[in-house]
């Protein structure tokens, strides 16, 4: 084994994972894919080997308390509400039905609670991150299937907290109901602290508009709940994502989600590849048909269990049969739930590379499945998307972005004529000022997280409200990339900049100079009487 010294170390991790994103991400195979495959290169080269080092360990769990911070940001309790019937019925009883059974399977062939628990959970469990990738590329985030898909994953993030409360129990970390009863009470006060210092201090922070200590401030809080949290005697995990949930309820929690993604990304990024980094190859390759078998096992019940649900709630064929392929895969949780496992001696490292590798076959599969579907329903018509849900899970006909003077007359405009619109603003002050009458939120369109929230991928129109050429190019760039059907209207103050803006695919352009010699023309025409010509210029 040749020794290699940490900063070679990184730059190999950086690199090997650059690479296969790249190569893999060429044929839609999930991030997650690739991460654990670079997990599994690097241990073999001898970089970062998790039985060596407690760093990377460490590192990946920082990975997690920011994705778990992230997944509470994004979650919604306001949309899980409006649909509340379909989250009880298809989420609840898809949880329940894939739980049970492989609970109680694993409990007669083993008798252990524990390992059935652990077993059943990341069976049960969905990728989040897989379902919202390919609806979002598909843009039919508004579709049925598309909501269902995602209230299900709804659904699963509040039942994760209740396993996440449930694992220490399980692993015998609690010295005594007294000191945790004394924990809960302590973080509920800590997490009220919390949302208070996001309605006061932490808005006026956010004010200056100081990038860098909205970045730092969000590690402070995620990671800092997470320490809070395990001081407690709680998951430190299930502090993260309390707080993200916390965060959200804030008007700035999706600009602050937007500015970490990089860091997140990265962070989140070690632990997949420190989950790659423990599975054993020799023990992957001489159990590659149970594997193999398991996966397609697992992706096959969990459909069942879905088709039956969504066939008894009375869907149609083509969304039921979508739906039922996007919730059969396992997920990233699963793995968390997989190295707590082994980590607390519940799991051995058999089964532990057994059930890892099929979490990740199971992300390709279910992928690889779902896009077929495309190419079938050419051939078979009932699986033909035809219908789609208007205004489902944020979706809107028109984003506005920038509500000055002429922003706001747009938004009044529209919400009179009842078009479903969404604006994002800049200035804090001013979305505190009118979030209570217009639908306004405090986000940075330049951010492509932004955009897809406030739901790009399904929009009809842009309208950049602001004259700022740089901003309005950046922004039209992002928007067309991620819609290339999206009409987009902007505004400029020179003349000089309508071209640019055109050369650049925006072709509605809105000229400050223009509007203004027209508004001149009409009002030297009321004055004298005479009905006067207005010249326009060609560009």
């Amino acid at each position: 084994m040749i020794s290699i010294d940490v900063s070679t170390g990184l730059f190999l991790v950086f690199l090997i994972s650059a690479i296969l994103l790249y190569t893999l991400g060429r044929f839609n195979i999930p991030f997650i894919v690739s991460l654990i495959i670079a997990g599994i290169i690097l241990n073999q080269i001898g970089v970062f080997r998790a039985s060596e080092t407690k760093v990377f360990e460490e590192i990946s769990d920082f990975g997690i308390m920011l994705m778990l911070f992230f997944v509470g940001v994004e979650f919604s309790l306001r949309m899980l509400w409006n649909y509340k019937i379909d989250a009880l019925k298809i989420g609840g009883g898809q949880i329940i039905f894939s739980f049970l059974p492989i609970f109680l399977l694993v409990m007669i062939l083993f008798k252990d609670y524990k390992l059935a628990f652990i077993i059943a959970t990341v069976i049960t469990m969905s990728s989040t991150a897989v379902i919202v990738s390919i609806i979002e590329k598909k843009g039919e985030i508004g579709t049925r299937y598309g909501r269902i898909s995602f209230l299900v994953s709804l659904v699963q993030d509040i039942v994760s907290i209740v396993i996440l409360v449930v694992l220490p129990f399980l692993f015998g970390s609690y010295v005594g109901v007294s000191n945790f009863i004394f924990g809960v009470l302590v973080f509920v006060g800590y997490m009220f602290a919390l949302f208070y210092f996001t309605k006061t201090r932490f808005a006026e922070l956010l004010v200056v508009r100081d990038r860098y200590l909205i970045v730092f401030l969000a590690i402070v809080i995620s990671f800092g709940s997470g320490i809070i949290a395990k001081f407690c005697g709680l998951s430190p995990f299930l502090g993260s994502f309390l707080a993200g949930i916390v965060i959200s309820e804030s008007f700035f929690g999706r600009q602050i989600a937007s500015e970490v993604l990089p860091i997140k990304e990265i962070f989140v990024g070690f632990f997949f590849i420190y989950v790659g980094a423990l599975i054993n190859l020799n023990l992957l390759f001489s159990n590659l048909l149970m594997i193999l078998g398991i996966t397609v096992g697992v992706v096959v019940f969990k459909f069942i269990v879905v088709f039956i649900l969504l066939n008894l709630n009375k869907e149609s064929i083509e969304h039921n049969i979508r739906a039922s392929v996007l919730i059969s895969n396992m997920s990233e949780f699963s793995l968390l739930i997989l190295s707590l496992g082994i980590v607390n001696n519940v799991i051995n490292e058999e089964l532990f590379v057994l059930f890892s590798s099929s979490v990740v076959l199971s992300m390709v599969l279910v992928s690889l499945i779902f896009k077929s579907l495309d190419k079938l329903e050419y051939r078979f018509s009932f699986l033909k998307v035809r219908k789609r849900i208007s205004q489902a899970l944020g979706e809107f006909d028109v984003i506005i972005v920038g509500f000055g003077p002429v922003g706001k007359k747009l938004v009044e405009s529209l919400k009179d004529a009842n078009i479903s619109h969404i604006v994002l603003e800049m200035n804090s002050e001013t979305v505190r000022k009118y979030k209570d009458q217009f639908n306004i939120h405090f986000g940075d369109a330049k951010r492509e997280n932004i955009l897809r929230w406030a739901g790009i991928s399904s929009a009809k129109l842009l309208v950049i409200t602001a004259p700022i050429l740089n901003e309005s190019l950046f922004i039209s760039e992002k928007a067309r990339a991620l819609n290339p059907n999206i009409s987009v209207i902007a505004r400029v103050k020179f003349t000089s900049e309508v071209e640019i803006l055109k050369n650049n695919g925006v072709y509605d352009v809105i000229c400050d100079e223009i509007s203004a010699g027209d508004s001149l023309i009409d009002l030297v025409s009321e004055k004298i009487g005479l009905k006067l010509i207005k010249y326009r210029e060609v560009f």
